[in-house]
């Protein structure tokens, strides 16, 4: 039984791994870090970087649409949400570590939080984009 157990894995796994293809590497910050607290801190980085593109195609959205009041003021309640919405899902994601919790999950555990703050401030930062670069004849858009 072990041994036909041995032989699916082997026949499997090579499927498995060759599907999945190496994850390019774009961040130059990422490709020179050569320790864990250097990729945390290209994590963080990229946060910030985030957080800048965000405020600036906010910040058109606003410009563009002033005239539209409703939108605006509709606009910021959202942001203000998706803000709020962030925030939490990252606290339930990445509560305040506690000594436990750190021993099992080591360094990486600020880098993982860092990433994924950076994720979803690139997706709002996307959906902002969209209404911002609205096509004409797109029925569905702003």
């Amino acid at each position: 039984m072990k041994k036909i157990f041995a032989i699916a894995i082997m026949l499997v796994l090579p499927t498995v791994v060759s599907t999945q293809g190496p994850v390019p590497q774009t961040d130059p910050c990422l490709a020179k870090a050569t320790t864990q607290a250097e990729v945390t801190a290209c994590a963080v980085r990229a946060i910030d970087e985030a957080n800048a593109e965000l405020n600036l195609v906010y910040e058109q959205l606003l410009r563009k649409h002033a005239p539209h009041k409703n939108f605006i003021k509709k606009l910021k309640l959202a942001q203000e949400a998706w803000l709020k919405f962030r925030d939490a899902h990252i606290e339930s994601l990445y509560p305040e570590p506690d000594i436990d919790q750190l021993r099992a999950e080591g360094t990486v555990y600020p880098m993982c939080k860092a990433m994924e703050i950076a994720r979803l401030t690139a997706e709002r930062t996307r959906s902002l984009k969209n209404i911002l670069e609205h096509k004409e004849g797109d029925v569905c858009g702003f």
